[in-house]
């Protein structure tokens, strides 16, 4: 039952109480000049009576009402904290969502960005690849261009070194060729060795041996020049990469700011 049946019924009861004390004292009023001095004392106690009881009755009535009054407001309450439950369950709710989309937003920003910094990396990955190559192909074409030039070099000093050795044996031959003469011993070049050929022979050879050793002492440095050179163009590349990141990822944080 309702509380607004309940409050019903309540005022019901009372109009009808109200009714039947209306009606009773309406009939006994009009038998009251009927009677006599003790019918009338009678009849007036049996109204009391009826007052009595309709005020009982009134006051009954008034309390239940109360008393279902005050039953029903702690529901009503409850109910309110159940709706005001309700409200904020919903509001919960549509924050999460709320939350959920921008959680959904964020990912995606996130994601573009991500994106877009792994295509400059990879951008910035080929171009430096490409600059290296070409870095190499340069110390390459370098190297090869002072290797030719130090061989070229080196074929000119011992082209020369073989032309003042036959200059220097003909000298020697020729010597020969008049001592022998001189002594009337034929006009053969070189025949006989008086001792100096054999000096100017020996100092030939020794220096044909220190050209050979300066050629390996050469060839050596160039070797080692080599090294070095692979070494220097190793660290060059590694500066280069370290700069082109740092300026990349410079770049990266700008735009994103």
């Amino acid at each position: 039952m309702t509380v607004n049946e309940r409050r019903w019924l309540a005022g019901a009861w009372k109009w009808r109480t109200l009714g039947v004390s209306m009606t009773y004292r309406t009939n006994m009023s009009m038998e009251i000049p009927e009677e006599g001095a003790e019918t009338q004392n009678s009849i007036k106690s049996i109204i009391r009576r009826k007052k009595e009881l309709e005020r009982d009755t009134m006051r009954a009535a008034q309390l239940e009402q109360e008393r279902l009054i005050a039953n029903e407001r702690p529901q009503s309450l409850a109910n309110g904290d159940d709706g005001r439950r309700a409200i904020m369950k919903q509001r919960v709710q549509e924050i999460r969502s709320e939350l959920g989309k921008l959680s959904t937003e964020q990912a995606e920003i996130e994601k573009g960005v991500q994106l877009k910094y792994m295509t400059k990396q990879r951008e910035f990955e080929y171009k430096s690849r490409q600059d290296e190559k070409k870095e190499l192909e340069e110390l390459q074409r370098r190297q090869d261009l002072e290797m030719k030039e130090l061989l070229e070099e080196h074929a000119l000093a011992r082209k020369a070194d073989e032309a003042k050795c036959q200059e220097r044996i003909k000298e020697i031959r020729r010597i020969s060729g008049e001592k022998r003469k001189a002594l009337g011993m034929g006009t053969e070049e070189g025949e006989i060795d008086d001792g100096t050929g054999s000096d100017n022979s020996k100092k030939t050879v020794l220096e044909s041996d220190r050209k050979k050793e300066e050629l390996k002492t050469i060839t050596a440095e160039i070797n080692e020049l080599n090294k070095t050179k692979s070494s220097l163009v190793w660290l060059l590349k590694q500066v280069i990469t370290v700069e082109k990141k740092a300026e990349l990822k410079a770049k990266t944080a700008e735009e994103n700011l």
